[in-house]
């Protein structure tokens, strides 16, 4: 009796002792788990996520949610629109349609990155990024982009 009751204090005291050793391999079996349940997930997902922030953004400017956004779309689109047709035998007709183009491509940038449309995009963009880089995640470079996607979004989203 005694032997197996020291046999099973023997087997609790190196249980105990590899105790460390043990929680380390289990809690890397269960990222590994999770790692690779949220790679299907996101590699799964990724195009109906980004089809579903493209459709949010476009009912967001038809309910012209950002007030004046298709002003300042349109304004963009007009100074285009100026440059493709002006005459470039006129050179300084030309340089000022593209420094007007500039500056309304400016004014709209500013505008843009306050907007509930840009912060959908961003959504967008940052899953795409991460579905890249979970898709090659030998490549620093995806990791690191998604890394200051997600900064961007983080940064955007409170203020």
């Amino acid at each position: 009796m005694f032997v197996a009751r020291q046999e099973l204090v023997d087997f609790i005291k190196k249980r105990q002792d590899n105790k460390a050793k043990t929680d380390a391999v289990v809690s890397e079996a269960v990222a590994t788990l999770r790692y690779r349940k949220m790679r299907e997930v996101v590699l799964k997902s990724d195009e109906d996520v980004r089809a579903v922030a493209r459709e949010l953004q476009l009912n967001l400017i038809n309910l012209d949610v950002d007030k004046g956004f298709k002003a300042e779309s349109d304004a963009l689109r007009d100074a285009n629109i100026a440059v493709l047709t002006a005459d470039t035998n006129n050179p300084v007709a030309y340089r000022a349609a593209i420094v007007d183009l500039q500056t309304q491509h400016e004014s709209f940038m500013k505008f843009y990155e306050k907007t509930a449309v840009y912060q959908v995009g961003l959504i967008g963009q940052v899953h795409g990024t991460l579905a890249s880089a979970l898709a090659s995640p030998g490549s620093a470079e995806d990791i690191l982009s998604y890394l200051e996607s997600l900064k961007q979004l983080i940064e955007t989203v409170e203020g």
